[in-house]
């Protein structure tokens, strides 16, 4: 006599209540639990290296704005000394 796993399950579809049954044999249902088992672990292993991509992203993101900053910072006194240049020239008559 094979050992056999059955369900019933109480659903409500459109406010109207079904019953559905579903049975296996308890091997074969043993072994789909272990394939779902195997593929939750691939899901959070897959999962686990997304979110390893999206923290390199991010450090890179964080790294090119940080190039940006000292960029802006070394060319701040450029830009003031050209703007300052700008008003003088243009009290002095001079327009650009």
């Amino acid at each position: 006599m094979a050992k056999s796993v059955n369900f019933t399950v109480k659903l409500k579809i459109d406010g109207k209540e079904v019953l559905v049954e579903a049975g296996a044999d308890a091997r074969r249902f043993a072994e789909q639990l272990g394939m779902a088992k195997t593929r939750s672990e691939e899901l959070k292993a897959s999962l686990m290296h997304f979110n390893q991509v999206i923290q390199a992203f991010n450090n890179f993101q964080n790294g090119l704005q940080s190039i940006g900053n000292v960029l802006n910072n070394l060319t701040e006194e450029s830009r003031s000394f050209s703007a300052a240049m700008k008003a003088t020239n243009t009290m002095a008559g001079k327009e650009y």
